[in-house]
């Protein structure tokens, strides 16, 4: 299912401001306890441990579910279905 970018900002707005100050501290936390300095860098990675991760395995859930073989070869279907 394709969203527009506008469903897009408004459902990272929703998560953000239902999550926001939760996760702030729990990220704070994580960070003192592994003794790293809160970076641009240590929050940008903990973001997508947290999210993109999630967007990235729904989306090859859906491409493994649409998966057909077509016009495809058996080897190359083959080779499909296993990156997936």
């Amino acid at each position: 299912m394709e969203y527009t970018e506008g469903q897009r900002v408004a459902f990272t707005t929703f998560m953000f401001q239902r999550e926001a100050e939760h996760r702030w501290e729990m990220v704070k936390s994580e960070a003192k306890s592994a003794g790293e300095e809160l970076t641009w860098n240590f929050l940008v990675k903990k973001f997508n441990e947290k999210y993109i991760w999630g967007i990235a395995k729904d989306k090859l859930a859906m491409e493994f579910q649409e998966l057909k073989q077509g016009r495809m070869l058996v080897n190359q279907y083959d080779i499909k279905f296993t990156q997936l």
